[in-house]
């Protein structure tokens, strides 16, 4: 029977590092995958309704703090939806068998809104911890600490 392959998700809310083959070896032998949002809907808001900067000439009437907000969480859904999907597109190849993912507090509850049951039974370690500006290395030796302290890491 061969070992679980556990893939690690590290992201906030612009970032994502995606660390695969963190089940044995060394940590620096792990691969990483890096993706970054495109923040479309804050640059949407930053223009008014003719498309214009708020810096031009033409007054724009102010924001509650709703509105100014509302453009932010929709980048982060929109963030964790195109991560979900990545990694659901690699759980259905079976690239991975268990998934641990460290983020911050609204990204981590955003992903699992928009996983699928199937992805979301493969999580078996959840962290409200931003990771995401560690080196490569520092990230590796974290990942692979945290991973192998969990409970039931081995394959079953």
């Amino acid at each position: 029977m061969r070992e679980a392959r556990i893939w690690a998700l590290v992201a906030d809310e612009t970032r994502a590092r995606i660390l695969r083959g963190l089940e044995d070896g060394p940590p620096e032998v792990a691969g990483e995958l890096i993706a970054r949002s495109r923040a479309r809907h804050l640059r949407d808001h930053m223009a008014d309704g003719a498309g214009r900067h708020p810096a031009a000439k033409t007054p724009a009437r102010p924001r509650t703090a709703e509105e100014a907000i509302a453009p932010v969480r929709r980048d982060i859904e929109d963030f964790a939806a195109e991560i979900a999907g990545f990694l659901d597109m690699h759980r259905r190849a079976e690239d991975f068998d268990r998934l641990a993912i460290f983020a911050p507090h609204p990204m981590l509850g955003a992903l699992c809104a928009w996983m699928p049951p199937a992805l979301r039974a493969t999580v078996f370690l959840e962290r409200d911890r931003t990771l995401i500006g560690l080196s490569a290395q520092d990230l590796r030796t974290v990942l692979h600490a945290e991973v192998h302290q969990w409970p039931g890491d081995s394959a079953e």
